[in-house]
């Protein structure tokens, strides 16, 4: 076990022993001849508490300075709690993309839907690292 602090955007941070179980954080490889860096990525990291709980951080990362990071830590009881918790979040919520107009709908749609995949594809190998399974 280690003391592990994660950052909580709006709130102070967390201090709990425990350690790392999974996760899927690698920010995207950046753009080779874009004029600015538009990527956008989830750090997803799953924490197994000294009590045995699990500890979730979601961070919400992007290439351009006018979009906020933000930072979650949400705690649970079970990994079935870590899964519904992590189908909850919305991917697109700290997302500002283009301006509100119908001249970038279509491009605000497939940026919002390149974010969602690539958020799913991040909870999937989180999932898969940590060894959660649905039995069915």
């Amino acid at each position: 076990m280690e003391e592990i602090t994660l950052q909580r955007t709006g709130q102070p941070p967390v201090r709990f022993s425990g350690k790392l179980v999974a996760e899927a954080a690698e920010p995207l490889p950046p753009f080779e001849k874009a004029k600015f860096d538009t990527r956008r990525w989830h750090e997803l990291r799953l924490y197994r508490h000294q009590d045995g709980r699990l500890v979730l951080s979601i961070a919400f990362r992007s290439g351009l300075e006018t979009e906020t990071p933000n930072n979650a830590v949400l705690v649970c009881d079970s990994e079935a709690a870590v899964v519904a918790a992590l189908e909850e979040y919305d991917p697109t919520e700290f997302l500002e993309g283009f301006p509100d107009t119908p001249k970038f709908e279509d491009r605000q749609r497939r940026l919002e839907n390149r974010v969602v995949g690539d958020y799913e594809q991040r909870v999937a190998q989180l999932l898969a690292s940590a060894g959660v399974v649905e039995e069915i």
